[in-house]
């Protein structure tokens, strides 16, 4: 007895665009989950499936330009999809800057206390 095996139907140029939107939506909260538990590697790596992903959306972007008929409800669901994972990406980046602002705060206090700080003179008896 021989067992085919259903392929899965091809996806439309929508229906990957919104997969890629999705999982890189899912990437953003891994990534921010990552940094603030101070997990850096997990934060590289998804940092890299971004930009992978990235990658493959643009190559996707030219082959949804063109003319002809499109689902309605699966566009407007990858519109959905792409305004929440850019809002994601609009606060992660928000929280980074501040994190940065934070750091460079901290590092110029630490360094400029370095520079100026001597150590305070003990008061000499009798004089």
């Amino acid at each position: 007895m021989e067992i085919k095996e259903q392929s899965a139907p091809a996806l439309t140029s929508e229906e990957k665009a919104l997969q890629l939107v999705r999982e890189i939506h899912r990437s953003l909260s891994q990534s921010q989950n990552a940094l603030l538990g101070g997990d850096l590697e997990e934060f590289a790596r998804c940092t890299a499936r971004q930009k992978e992903l990235g990658g493959e959306l643009q190559q996707l972007i030219p082959a949804n330009l063109h003319p002809g008929r499109h689902n309605l409800a699966l566009t407007s669901e990858l519109i959905s999809a792409a305004q929440s994972a850019r809002n994601e990406g609009r606060l992660f980046g928000a929280v980074l800057r501040r994190m940065r602002r934070n750091l460079e705060i901290l590092s110029a206090t630490l360094q400029g206390t370095s520079h100026l700080y001597t150590q305070p003179r003990t008061p000499q008896k009798g004089a």
